[in-house]
């Protein structure tokens, strides 16, 4: 597992039917330690019908996109935390969050299997304070894949030769976030 760290307090510790888990996006892609400055925060809330990600990265003064704040496609090739969930059969939803106020969520079922590339969002926000940003998104549990199982959590900064990835379980080889056997179970979690 490396130094990676999925965390979840119980149903008791968080109220009710809400559950929490927490991924620490703390290696590069090949595997070697962040900086602590340089780590980023996934954490994912059932609330009722809603799921709720939320991000807090190290903000790398990347361009925002050319497109207005929102859904954006191709937001992977921007400054982005990237956050899978799969259920059974292999079927998975890509929430992506952006610091500039875009977002994009996949549904697929097998590796890079598109199957709807227009999930709908409750809500998004981002802000940017200093060298970190922050960003919530909602969407209903109706669009998660049912039975989720197993997750990672990633993020992309940089631009040409400065591109860096990083992941909560990293892999070997050229960046692919859709290696489904990186992904670890949920019920790995520590509880806090």
């Amino acid at each position: 597992m490396g130094g990676a760290r999925l965390s979840a307090m119980n149903e008791a510790e968080t109220g009710g039917s809400r559950r929490r888990w927490g991924w620490r996006v703390d290696r590069t892609w090949e595997g070697a330690s962040l900086d602590e400055e340089q780590i980023s925060l996934v954490t994912l809330v059932f609330r009722g019908a809603v799921a709720e990600i939320m991000v807090d990265a190290p903000y790398h003064g990347d361009p925002a996109p050319g497109s207005p704040q929102g859904r954006c496609e191709g937001l992977w090739n921007h400054e982005v935390v990237e956050f899978f969930m799969c259920g059974d059969d292999e079927r998975y939803v890509e929430v992506e969050c952006g610091p500039h106020g875009h977002f994009l969520v996949l549904e697929l079922h097998g590796s890079r299997n598109l199957v709807r590339d227009d999930v709908p969002v409750v809500d998004y926000a981002s802000s940017i304070d200093g060298g970190r940003w922050q960003a919530t998104l909602q969407v209903e549990m109706c669009w998660l894949p049912p039975g989720i199982r197993v997750a990672n959590a990633y993020r992309i900064a940089g631009q040409g030769e400065a591109r860096s990835y990083a992941a909560a379980f990293p892999g070997s080889g050229a960046p692919d976030f859709h290696r489904l056997e990186l992904f670890r179970p949920l019920s790995e979690a520590a509880v806090d």
